[in-house]
């Protein structure tokens, strides 16, 4: 992929713990090791989603599970601690709380039956956008798709490199009520090196057209990414392997200064 201009950066934390290890009472707990500021490895402006071709999901598409055999590592695969009853559960149900909803149709179909399906979605003024793995469709507020269902990657049509031609699941949509911007991801499996492929539309208008970043994760898979958005960065958090199949290695926290994001610098 080609390197973006020298500029603000991606700033990356990795906060290594023991998976599942108790810490005694008094102790300190593991220190978050700071590993310095990531530059953007590429940058574009899409076209507009609705002027994309979609990539149409079929059978037979690689499956979150295989993407990721063996990558677990004994450090999560150990058996669960006690279970306790919590009491403070409430065991009775009650009644007549919740309205029925005002409007109800069906997103698109899993993919394959893809395992864990891990469905997302949001919603905006005028648009719900949903995305499982592998695919993402766009549809108004009364139902009607509007774009898809596509494969995730079709989103980076154009892009070049691992975002671009990886569709392993673990997408993330998020609506910005502050700015009216649309964010949408994926990571990337294939390595040795990875990303955080992140989107963000560059209007109101899911369908339109997006500014997109590969944010590397150097050498470490960057799995079960979570994201969200607060008044100063896009935060990101991910359980991080040493590649696919390789032992956990911590837990990474990132963040994308905001305003870079809804203002399109190429090296946010």
């Amino acid at each position: 992929m080609n390197s973006a201009p020298a500029g603000r950066v991606l700033v990356l934390l990795s906060v290594l713990t023991l998976a599942c290890a108790p810490v005694a009472w008094g102790a300190a707990a593991p220190a978050g090791i700071y590993r310095g500021l990531s530059p953007v490895d590429h940058f574009d402006i899409s076209p507009p989603l609705r002027d994309i071709k979609p990539l149409r999901p079929v059978g037979g598409e690689r499956t979150e599970r295989e993407v990721r055999e063996g990558m677990e590592g004994e450090d999560l695969d150990k058996p669960l601690g006690p279970q306790d009853v919590d009491t403070s559960v409430q065991d009775w149900i009650g009644f007549g709380e919740i309205p029925a909803p005002s409007v109800s149709f069906d997103a698109m179909s899993n993919i394959s039956s893809v395992s864990p399906p891990d469905p997302v979605g949001d919603v905006g003024p005028n648009h719900y956008v949903a995305m499982s793995n592998l695919s993402f469709q766009v549809f108004d507020k009364s139902g009607a798709s509007l774009y898809g269902p596509a494969l995730n990657k079709t989103l980076w049509a154009g892009f070049g490199g691992d975002c671009q031609d990886d569709n392993s699941g673990d997408p993330i949509v998020l609506y910005d009520q502050i700015s009216d911007r649309w964010m949408l991801s994926q990571f990337t499996a294939s390595g040795a090196t990875f990303f955080n492929c992140v989107a963000v539309s560059t209007t109101p208008d899911p369908t339109g057209s997006y500014y997109r970043w590969a944010f590397t994760t150097g050498t470490n898979f960057p799995d079960y990414p979570k994201y969200g958005f607060w008044s100063d960065a896009l935060y990101i958090s991910t359980r991080e392997f040493a590649g696919t199949a390789g032992a956990f290695v911590g837990v990474g926290a990132y963040a994308i200064k905001r305003a870079d994001l809804i203002g399109g610098n190429p090296a946010a």
